[in-house]
């Protein structure tokens, strides 16, 4: 089954007490009605389809009290070992390493252990340490990024 997810307006609920149920309307723009019947398929009344409903926007009266949200850092404040630790969870970057180190296939755990391994270091929080480590990895960021700006 392929997920599908429309958004649309809650307009109008009718009981039908002879069934014990009740009918939602939801109204969609209509050029998405293609699609949703591609989706869902056309109704058909002896046979329903399975959905969940979810509100997008409560009310501000019913809003949950969210917990702020971090301040994001720029990528060059972040400690070298955090930068490391992103990218190695990153598939371009794995893919990335992989090319640098021609012939192996790079997932997070062994992308780390090549970081490590080229850097130099036993642990990626060495990175954060000023000194030829550190400057390794950002040599490694920098031929990164102009990977990343090579047309395929």
């Amino acid at each position: 089954m392929k997920a599908a997810a429309f958004s649309g307006d809650y307009c109008d609920l009718k009981f039908v007490k002879t069934r014990k149920v009740a009918q939602i309307t939801i109204e969609i723009p209509i050029e998405q009605a293609a699609a949703f019947v591609a989706s869902f398929g056309a109704p058909d009344p002896a046979q329903g389809v399975p959905v969940a409903l979810a509100r997008l926007n409560a009310p501000a009266s019913q809003e949950q009290t969210e917990p702020p949200v971090k301040d994001r850092k720029a990528w060059a404040d972040l400690p070298c070992s955090q930068q490391a630790a992103i990218r190695c969870g990153e598939g371009a970057f794995q893919k990335f390493m992989s090319e640098y180190n021609v012939g192996q296939v790079f997932d997070a755990e062994t992308c780390a252990q090549a970081v490590r391994n080229v850097t130099g270091c036993n642990s990626r929080s060495e990175l954060n340490e000023y000194g030829p480590k550190q400057d390794i990895w950002r040599e490694i960021e920098a031929e990164y990024q102009t990977w990343l700006r090579v047309p395929v």
